[in-house]
């Protein structure tokens, strides 16, 4: 079966489109879509800038508390040990507890 071409246009006669297209909502649609590429772009900027400072800001954080922890060993060690007090060796150093207890006898004998 052969149909018609003509028969199946909605004008009845092939042809071309006679009008432009438009200019105006081509560039809006550029400017648009550059405009959300651009917002998109910013948007996971930010984010990755808040996730690296949250990341670098926890790792200072257990860096801090480390390095905290080993000066409270140090201290601790220094206050509760006998050992010199200065490079020299002219003063000796005695435990806290042990210092607390010859100024308490000598307060009480009345040195």
């Amino acid at each position: 079966m052969i149909m018609d071409m003509s028969s199946n246009e909605p004008h009845g006669k092939m042809g071309y489109e006679k009008k432009d297209v438009s200019t105006r909502k081509i560039i809006s649609w550029a400017v648009g879509l550059t405009l959300l590429v651009v917002l998109f772009v910013v948007m996971l900027n930010e984010l990755f800038t808040f996730v690296s400072e949250e990341v670098i800001t926890e790792q200072v954080r257990t860096q801090d508390k480390a390095t905290l922890s080993e000066l409270r060993v140090v201290e601790d060690s220094i206050l509760n040990s006998y050992g010199w007090s200065d490079s020299t060796k002219t003063s000796y150093r005695i435990p806290l507890d042990s210092a607390i207890e010859l100024v308490a006898r000598e307060a009480q004998s009345g040195k």
